[in-house]
């Protein structure tokens, strides 16, 4: 025996109520088995529906060898189920799945392009189509032909073909398998649409509302179209609407002139980023001199202990280390710590992970890097302390040139 699929004839039915059939563990939750049923599994690109039974909800819906089982978390210990379909999920459900076959008919009529695949997704629904091209005007073509079918308010019929009957009706897609009567149910589009197809379906394609194609791209030598329809359409064009409104109101313009203005906003800023990265090449150049001034000679080498609060202290060290004979310490407020980095020239032969180790190693040093440059945080003390401590240790090693 197999479940009942009675969602097959009505998928407009949510409340119905069944006897129980048995009730087994799945997993870590509970299996629930009716002789027939209106829940949709998933199957066939569709999401399986949501609901409840004996308010219990239903977190999952599984078709196994003929038997459709319903996940509950809880176990059920009634005969009798009370079930309640989520109408929601159903709706948006249906209205892809038949906005679907829909779409995928435009794409035919349009750039016959076959469609190989679908997804009915959280947050959009997707087909593949194999295509050799895809452009903006091919995409709104195809649009504007699925949405005027769904404008002419035409009738969706449920078709049970035998196999010599579907020699006769010409098929946008070949059947995969059959339905539990051993007849094929095809979904017509009236006049436009005929595809063999298990899932939920609305009546009529005003239904649908409207289908808007929300991005597509190159994929497996194929595309993938994003869309969506409905309810889902409308808040993503009512979250777009306001988001596009309050960007031109930041710009004082014209929502319709929003792009040009952002992508020219866009080109000045990348002449000014590349203005502004020259006059900070000067400027760390400057500043590099003028540390270079105030460093301290120990063992023929320079050696510069700066505390900085303002500046960049990577663009410092990498402006200071072009020099020969130069060994830099540059420590960056950062609360309690001081942020650091450790550099010297490619000619002195210092290994600064050692040096740093043993001189900050009461002062919660975290870091590391090559011998040549190190950086990380340590505990945040008096910079007089600094000098002394790094001083007093330098003086003591062989700084090699």
């Amino acid at each position: 025996m197999t479940t009942q699929k009675l969602y097959y004839n009505d998928s407009y039915k949510l409340d119905f109520e069944e006897n129980i059939l048995k009730v087994e563990k799945w997993n870590d939750k509970f299996a629930v088995l009716f002789e027939k049923t209106y829940f949709y599994p998933t199957s066939g690109g569709q999401p399986c529906d949501k609901g409840f039974i004996n308010n219990i909800p239903v977190v999952d819906v599984i078709e196994k060898e003929g038997n459709i089982y319903h996940i509950l978390e809880k176990n059920l210990t009634e005969n009798k189920a009370i079930c309640k379909i989520d109408y929601n999920t159903r709706l948006e459900n249906s209205q892809h799945h038949t906005g679907q076959h829909l779409l995928s008919q435009a794409f035919i009529k349009v750039k016959n392009y076959p469609t190989i695949s679908m997804h009915i997704g959280k947050d959009y629904s997707t087909i593949e189509i194999v295509a050799s091209s895809l452009n903006i005007e091919d995409i709104n073509k195809v649009e504007d032909l699925a949405n005027q079918i769904i404008y002419e308010n035409r009738k969706i019929n449920i078709l049970y073909l035998s196999e010599d009957e579907i020699n006769n009706y010409s098929l946008r897609k070949k059947p995969k398998k059959k339905s539990s009567n051993n007849d094929i149910r095809v979904i017509e589009i009236e006049n436009f649409d005929l595809s063999p197809c298990g899932g939920t379906h609305l009546k009529s394609t005003s239904e649908i509302g409207i289908i808007k194609i929300i991005s597509f791209e190159k994929y497996k030598g194929n595309y993938r179209v994003n869309f969506l329809c409905g309810k889902k359409a409308l808040l993503d064009y009512r979250y777009k609407n306001f988001a596009i409104k309050n960007i031109s109101n930041k710009f004082s313009a014209s929502e319709y002139n929003i792009e040009q203005i952002i992508n020219k906003f866009i080109d000045d800023f990348e002449k000014n980023k590349k203005e502004l990265n020259l006059i900070k090449k000067d400027f760390y150049n400057l500043l590099s001199k003028n540390i270079l001034n105030d460093c301290k000679i120990i063992n023929n080498v320079k050696v510069i202990i700066k505390e900085e609060k303002n500046y960049d202290i990577k663009d410092i060290s990498q402006n200071l280390v072009k020099n020969q004979d130069i060994l830099s310490f540059l420590f960056l407020e950062n609360n309690e710590r001081y942020n650091f980095i450790f550099s010297c020239s490619d000619n002195l032969k210092i290994n600064l992970n050692e040096i740093a180790r043993k001189l900050f190693k009461d002062l919660s040093f975290k870091g590391g890097g090559k011998n040549n440059f190190i950086q990380g945080s340590i505990n945040k003390v008096e910079k007089s302390f600094l000098e002394k401590i790094i001083s007093d240790y330098l003086n003591k090693i062989n700084l090699s040139i």
